[in-house]
């Protein structure tokens, strides 16, 4: 759990691999004070030194406290990269009118799967 702040989260993998998705949860219980980051944004650093972004809005679960983002990287099979990046703002300041408003929001963040 990050109390207001914005996540950047930095991946470097052993050896070069080709990489297709990432995928990851958010906790969403805004009672508690914990809402989930509105988007979610993934930068691939590739061999040849270019880099692949990607935006995604994160979309709540079936599960009413769950939320999760898929980072599609790239339609193209050969994105092969040891680094990436995951940005993930955090939602700001608890609305008017909900538990905890005027505070800043907390972001809880489950395991992360690169595919």
């Amino acid at each position: 759990g990050f109390w207001g702040d914005d996540l950047e989260i930095v991946i470097t993998l052993p050896k070069a691999t080709k990489i297709s998705k990432v995928t990851t949860r958010f906790y969403d219980a805004n009672g508690q004070w914990i809402y989930a980051p509105p988007t979610a944004s993934l930068s691939l650093q590739l061999e040849d030194g270019r880099l692949v972004s990607t935006l995604s809005r994160v979309v709540p679960s079936e599960d009413e406290n769950i939320a999760i983002v898929d980072l599609i990287v790239s339609d193209d099979p050969e994105v092969v990269t040891k680094k990436m990046t995951l940005t993930i703002p955090n939602y700001g300041t608890i609305p008017k009118g909900s538990q905890g408003e005027g505070h800043k929001a907390w972001t809880f963040i489950d395991e992360i799967v690169i595919e």
